[in-house]
């Protein structure tokens, strides 16, 4: 089936709150989620399991930025080249609440 929709989440060192947010969005063969994750932590994040790696419809990209530049600088060149239809940009995930 053709893509329709792509949603882009980005992400930074908040994986219960992402893992949430991706829990939200139902599987569909015509929706793709991208995960834009901005250099997290590896003492915040367990990479081996990273939310949404379960999933078939889910894109995760892994960004690292040097020590000079801005947090995210992703986002804002991100993801018209890799959103395979039209796009939904998530906002910054930015606190994790107590479930």
């Amino acid at each position: 089936m053709e893509i329709l929709y792509s949603i882009i989440i980005p992400h930074k060192d908040i994986p219960c709150l992402l893992q949430r947010c991706l829990d939200s969005i139902p599987p569909r063969d015509d929706v793709q989620i991208i995960v834009a994750d901005d250099d997290s932590s590896p003492d915040v994040v367990d990479f081996a399991h990273f939310p949404g790696s379960d999933r078939t419809d889910v894109e995760i990209l892994f960004y690292q930025r040097g020590a000079e530049e801005p947090v995210m600088p992703v986002i804002a060149d991100l993801p018209e080249p890799k959103a395979d239809g039209w796009y939904l940009r998530m906002p910054m995930i930015s606190f994790c609440p107590a479930s």
